[in-house]
């Protein structure tokens, strides 16, 4: 599905003064990773429409879905294109009394977050 199509689309959950120059404003995202909360910020919106509206990209083919595991200092640890690539563990740097040492943490003990990237 277009860009076109796309905006079209969420002009249903947006109002139109919102979407003035949205491809100019998505021109300043990463296509390959961007969140939610890109998306609110830039279109000025509640998170929950700012979700609804990823999600209808995704539905439309505009945006990809993706996960990250966080490791324990909040660094990003592994990114992937789906929930099931997840490994059950995974390794993460950790600072220990100054030393940066590789250690394994299961992965349902760490955080997973959504992000979004844009179709080819």
């Amino acid at each position: 599905m277009s860009f076109d199509a796309f905006l079209t689309s969420i002009s249903k959950l947006v109002p139109n003064s919102l979407l003035a120059n949205l491809d100019r404003k998505l021109s300043k995202l990463n296509p390959d990773k961007f969140y939610v909360e890109n998306i609110r910020a830039l279109l000025n919106l509640p998170y929950g429409a700012a979700h609804l509206a990823c999600e209808t990209a995704v539905r439309q083919g505009v945006f990809k879905r993706g996960f990250e595991v966080i490791s324990p200092d909040g660094a990003v640890a592994l990114s992937v294109h789906d929930r099931s690539q997840i490994p059950a563990t995974v390794k993460c740097a950790v600072d220990i009394s100054g030393h940066i040492e590789e250690e394994e943490f299961e992965t349902k003990a760490l955080s997973v977050r959504g992000f979004y990237r844009l179709n080819d």
